[in-house]
């Protein structure tokens, strides 16, 4: 089963929040969360990879990815649900 990529904009979307809050069903993998605004502070979300957009990473910076690598995962992923 593919990859569900989740862009979110706003941390603070409790529709978005609330969806990716709860444990993904048996068949489908766990969702993988992009945050695209600067600055935002990570949800925490238990059930899902999240990652954080920089225009340039640090190797220091966990989780943070570039918009090339970016436009990689959006390619690789079998659904993208920007929110």
């Amino acid at each position: 089963m593919g990859v569900t990529l989740h862009l979110l904009k706003d941390t603070s979307n409790p529709l978005a929040l609330s969806v990716l809050s709860s444990p993904p069903s048996s068949e489908k993998s766990a969702p993988v969360v992009v945050v695209l605004s600067p600055g935002k502070t990570m949800p925490a979300l238990p059930h899902a990879a999240i990652y954080h957009l920089r225009e340039q990473p640090s190797v220091q910076e966990k989780n943070a990815i570039s918009y090339s690598r970016l436009v990689e995962m959006i390619f690789q992923a079998e659904k993208v649900i920007a929110w």
